[in-house]
């Protein structure tokens, strides 16, 4: 059965959709029938059908993904109405994508900034009275949880405190159970009071109004524990177990980019704790949009690869025109890295003889002007970020990102402090925030650590899109990749 919050979110959901239907088909009737000339009026009315159909898809898979009703009760409205306005540039920001690729433009410009303002009304609208709505049902208590605890000691204590702190969270709790009879009927702190002992737990469910059991004594220490989980499952009340003191001090200090949740492995039922690097479904998003967008650079810029080719081995026939280089990806897996060659063949004989030229600091190894680049060519493919375009191919293979840390090699990975190995959590990629710096080697090391550390615990398609977009203007701009 369908929980009743997933329901409510689901019909929001609805709500945000159909009120986005109604606002383009008020905008239609509008510019069609009402506007006075020259504004009034639509040619090729069959594109604004498929217009039509492209916002309600575009508009139902946003709100999904985005969760913004799920995320609602964590913010002020304030919050939600910053939250909405994003999601909608976004939504319309992908349509306008989509028109321009179908090449639809037979398109009323007017009409979809008319569209955009109503459709951003309606959704504030909404919102805000669905918030209204919200805050006097909670004041009444209408919607609050109501929570029995299983426990009396500290861990209760520091729960219920919690729970008295945070009132936007929504739960009451009703009372402890303890598994010492004397102390029945005594207060526990802030007013809640121990109303029964563990073996009176059936008649308290078949009595009071119970949503919630949270059990803060370890279940080991519970007498024929099983009996009472199997009867408040039996219920369908929702059971919350409390970890032990120590694991609980582990999770107070956890770091603010590890997520936790439940998993089976291998039909066992584990507690994870990964960063946000490790979400299955934002991953496999991630490696979607990496596919499209390697494949359709390479139909773009192959005709320039193989004039760069060409250029290579006729400035410097005694080379390979691919410089093939051992690189570490992700969690420190090995794989051969791709890219144009735009040094001279005995550049790695030459390479002991150059260390006290390096310009970072760290395990990295950064030249301005080295001497080992070919002259011209191999400058001018470094300085636009041209030498690294077989690295699409990398994408391709699965071994790197278009957006991510770059991969480092492994002599550089052994010289890393612990928290410095973060950066191999997330695969590598062709441009990253720091390459986007016109000074990036004079940035310090552990700087460039903490900016791509920034990226793994912060990502997003929206983030790697414009990460992308300021690589190609540095590009054009002459200061590489």
């Amino acid at each position: 059965m369908v929980r009743k919050s997933e329901f409510i979110h689901q019909l929001l959901k609805f709500l945000d959709v159909f009120l986005t239907g109604v606002a383009f088909i008020i905008t239609y009737l509008l510019k069609k029938y009402a506007l006075p000339s020259p504004f009034g009026g639509l040619i090729h009315t069959p594109n604004y059908y498929v217009l039509f159909l492209m916002i309600l898809i575009i508009w139902r898979l946003s709100f999904s993904y985005f969760r913004i009703h799920e995320n609602r009760s964590k913010g002020r409205y304030s919050h939600y109405m910053v939250e909405m306005s994003k999601i909608i540039m976004i939504n319309v920001g992908i349509l306008i994508l989509i028109l321009f690729a179908l090449r639809i433009r037979d398109i009323s410009r007017l009409m979809i900034a008319m569209f955009l303002i109503f459709d951003w009304s309606f959704l504030i609208a909404s919102g805000w009275i669905i918030y209204r709505i919200r805050e006097g049902r909670r004041r009444q208590g209408a919607f609050a949880s109501l929570v029995l605890m299983i426990g009396t000691k500290l861990a209760a204590k520091e729960c219920i405190e919690r729970i008295h702190r945070n009132p936007d969270e929504n739960y009451r709790v009703i009372g402890c159970l303890t598994l010492n009879p004397s102390l029945v009927g005594q207060e526990v702190t802030d007013g809640v009071k121990v109303i029964g002992t563990v073996e009176e737990l059936e008649n308290i469910l078949t009595n009071e109004v119970v949503d919630e059991i949270i059990f803060s004594i370890p279940t080991d220490r519970i007498p024929a524990v099983e009996k009472y989980l199997v009867m408040a499952e039996s219920t369908g009340i929702k059971i919350r177990i409390l970890p032990h003191w120590h694991f609980r001090q582990f999770l107070s200090h956890r770091p603010k980019f590890y997520s936790m949740y439940f998993e089976e492995f291998s039909e066992v039922p584990t507690l994870v704790f990964a960063g946000r690097s490790a979400s299955h479904k934002a991953l496999f998003a991630k490696r979607v949009f990496d596919l499209c967008m390697a494949f359709s650079a390479l139909i773009l810029v192959l005709p320039l690869m193989i004039v760069i080719s060409i250029v290579i081995k006729l400035v410097s026939p005694e080379g390979p025109i691919l410089f093939a280089q051992e690189r570490l990806g992700l969690y420190g897996r090995r794989f051969t890295l791709y890219k144009f060659r735009t040094m001279v063949t005995n550049a790695g004989r030459m390479s002991p003889e150059m260390s006290h030229l390096n310009e970072v600091d760290g395990p990295a190894f950064k030249i301005k002007n080295d001497p080992r680049v070919i002259p011209y060519v191999g400058r001018l493919l470094r300085k636009t970020g041209l030498d690294e375009l077989p690295q699409l191919f990398n994408v391709l293979r699965g071994e790197m990102s278009l957006v991510g840390p770059r991969p480092p090699l492994a002599e550089e990975v052994d010289q890393y402090e612990l928290w410095e190995r973060r950066r191999l959590s997330m695969k590598p990629g062709i441009t990253c925030l720091w390459q986007l710096q016109p000074d990036r080697n004079r940035i310090p090391f552990r700087t460039w650590m903490k900016m791509d550390l920034d990226y793994i615990d912060n990502w997003s398609l929206w983030l790697d899109s414009k990460i992308i977009l300021k690589t190609v203007k540095t590009v054009f701009a002459g200061y590489g990749m």
